[in-house]
């Protein structure tokens, strides 16, 4: 199991015995003391995983998820801002009243055009109140927009696609394009 393209538990799928997780290094000790269904990590680092098996566990289930969370924050926190970001986005729909519209609008100017010297105007945003706007947000931040424009009643087209400079390359435009590929077939 990866979280980020990095594993924090590999679940022994063929016989469902065991699971081996990552673990700080100065408890391990003392987990191995204590429940005789730890043992050192069987194929992985002794020092940072541990293997659990689980049909034979003497520790209670709550316990087993605990150790199983703490593997998972563990390598989440050592991941890039970028892929944490990728993690923890939530993607919504706006209109263009929202506060996260003026968002957009500075995330559109900056990223797709200041780069070529332009300047947003009031033109080309006109007709903006009949597209759906799409946002990813970040701890409350907006990071990544999108607009859905009807074209007809069988073609719509997605564009203004941008993502923070801060972010770009870690998959978030293709999680956003995603998300509103999943809009437009919700909508027909």
């Amino acid at each position: 199991m990866k979280i980020g393209g990095k594993m924090f538990a590999l679940l022994d799928t063929e016989g469902m015995e065991s699971i081996n997780l990552k673990h700080d290094s100065e408890n391990i000790p003392e987990l191995l003391a204590h429940y005789s269904c730890i043992k050192p990590g069987y194929h992985m680092s002794k020092n940072h995983w541990i293997t659990l098996q689980y049909t034979h566990a003497d520790m209670h289930d709550v316990d087993i998820l605990k150790l199983i969370d703490r593997s998972y924050d563990m390598v989440k926190c050592s991941l890039t801002k970028k892929m944490k970001a990728l993690l923890d986005i939530s993607f919504s729909i706006f209109d263009i009243q929202s506060p996260a519209y003026k968002q957009a609008l500075i995330l559109r100017q900056d990223i797709l055009r200041t780069p070529l010297n332009i300047t947003m105007t009031d033109k080309d945003i006109a007709g903006e109140d009949l597209d759906i706007h799409i946002g990813g947000f970040h701890e409350g931040v907006l990071i990544a927009y999108c607009i859905i424009s009807r074209i007809d009643n069988q073609v719509a087209k997605i564009r203004q696609v941008a993502v923070s400079s801060k972010l770009q390359g870690a998959g978030i435009g293709t999680k956003l394009n995603e998300y509103a590929e999943e809009v437009v077939m919700e909508r027909g």
